[in-house]
């Protein structure tokens, strides 16, 4: 329910929009060009040089989700993002 009513709320009709939505909510200004909306996404989350886990915080996220990655990933993952949204909806439920 509660992602339906998100879905609701959400002004974008489609990936190009969305994603230009959350690059102007992080850089704080609009830009044309889709394609660098997403490289600078990618580079933001899942790129190792911009944002690194360590062998500390991938760790305590495996710990803490019961992953069994072993530390073979030292970035943000795709399943990460699930995980963690999965986690704050049922935090949220109570």
């Amino acid at each position: 329910m509660m992602i339906n009513n998100t879905i609701k709320k959400d002004p974008t009709k489609s990936t190009e929009e969305a994603l230009l939505k959350v690059y102007s909510l992080l850089r704080g200004r609009m830009h044309q060009m889709q394609k660098q909306h997403k490289n600078f996404i990618d580079r933001m989350f899942f790129h190792p040089k911009k944002y690194d886990l360590g062998q500390v915080g991938r760790y305590r996220l495996d710990k803490k989700f019961d992953l069994n990655n072993k530390g073979k990933e030292s970035v943000l993952t795709h399943d990460d993002f699930v995980i963690v949204i999965k986690y704050l909806i049922l935090m949220r439920k109570g």
